[in-house]
């Protein structure tokens, strides 16, 4: 089975991607997204991974419940992993899901998009896997950011509710993204916008990269989402929403289309996406919205470090492991 992992930016529409891809094609298996491409990142790629560890990195991973992975499917995975490293327990999870649904899949795709941040450790513990980075218009993820609800983090918005630290992530990631590309690397870049315009086109061509024989076998009605998600992809089994695409202009305030696009300019330039606001208003309201949409950020900022910091402070053990899981992670992290 060939291993497919997505990378994105959240809200850059990687679930309505795996949705088509499910629908279109019956021997490509769509894994429910999960942390567990990126938490076997802190085992080095040639070291075989023990029980014990294994058992652990499911159990860090919150997202996991969504597959009802029992002991006894713990021990199946190891048993069945050729190499006990993180490539082959992902192979073999995804055999495990295969024999559930009692069908066989010549491909699997894992949604993980913030296993990209630590590349070239990514590539290095999943070396025969491919890799697709999808993306999608700044202002669009910025807007669509400050309405979604994070799912495992009751009262929090997605992207700490701020336009500045948001649209940074998003140009810091798929700048990253697309100088990886440019390397050589094997990354596939596939545009949100151009997969809604015409579906059958980006995925047929999506197809040929990945070098997949699929035929013209009709796949399923999509893909589900756990049940704490649903709230955020309520479309996405749902045929393409062209009318959203643009639907920053009218719901985000100026002073964020203004940070998004200051800040993203490079992501920008990069991908095509043309400056809709900037370019229209004086330097003096320019300059205003980017003070205001600092302030925001500093309080938006504290806001989001104090309510963590009073979290953890009731719960020794998660602040702990949290310390654990920064420590070992640190050094994976890119440099782009």
């Amino acid at each position: 089975m060939k291993l497919i992992i997505l990378l994105y930016v959240p809200r850059s529409g990687s679930t309505f991607l795996s949705s088509q891809l499910a629908k279109k094609y019956s021997k490509i298996l769509v894994m429910p997204e999960i942390r567990l491409p990126k938490l076997m990142l802190e085992k080095e790629a040639n070291v075989a991974i023990r029980y014990h560890e294994l058992q652990r990195v499911l159990e860090n991973d919150h997202q996991i419940s969504s597959l009802d992975i029992t002991e006894e499917d713990i021990a199946d995975i190891y048993k069945n992993s050729q190499s006990l490293r993180p490539e082959s327990i992902l192979l073999s999870l995804a055999d495990l899901i295969a024999q559930r649904k009692g069908r066989q899949f010549d491909a699997v795709v894992y949604k993980c998009g913030s296993a990209g941040l630590w590349w070239p450790a990514l590539k290095a513990s999943y070396p025969t896997a491919s890799f697709i980075h999808v993306h999608r218009d700044v202002r669009a993820v910025v807007n669509s950011a400050l309405h979604s609800q994070r799912p495992y983090h009751p009262g929090e918005k997605m992207g700490r509710g701020d336009p500045w630290f948001r649209a940074k992530g998003w140009n810091r990631y798929v700048t990253g993204m697309q100088k990886l590309t440019q390397a050589g690397e094997p990354i596939i870049q596939v545009s949100y916008e151009a997969l809604c315009h015409d579906p059958t086109a980006v995925l047929d061509n999506l197809i040929n990269q990945l070098k997949l024989d699929v035929g013209v076998a009709v796949g399923d009605e999509g893909i589900s989402v756990a049940t704490s998600e649903q709230d955020i992809h309520r479309n996405v089994n749902k045929p393409p929403l062209k009318g959203r695409l643009d639907a920053w202009q009218g719901e985000l305030k100026l002073w964020q289309i203004v940070v998004s696009e200051h800040l993203a300019t490079e992501g920008m330039n990069t991908l095509g996406y043309e400056k809709r606001i900037s370019k229209t208003i004086s330097a003096i309201s320019y300059s205003a919205c980017l003070f205001y949409g600092f302030i925001f950020h500093v309080y938006a900022t504290l806001k989001f470090k104090l309510s963590r910091t009073l979290k953890h402070s009731f719960s020794p053990m998660k602040l702990y492991s949290r310390i654990v899981h920064r420590l070992r992670t640190r050094n994976l992290r890119s440099r782009w």
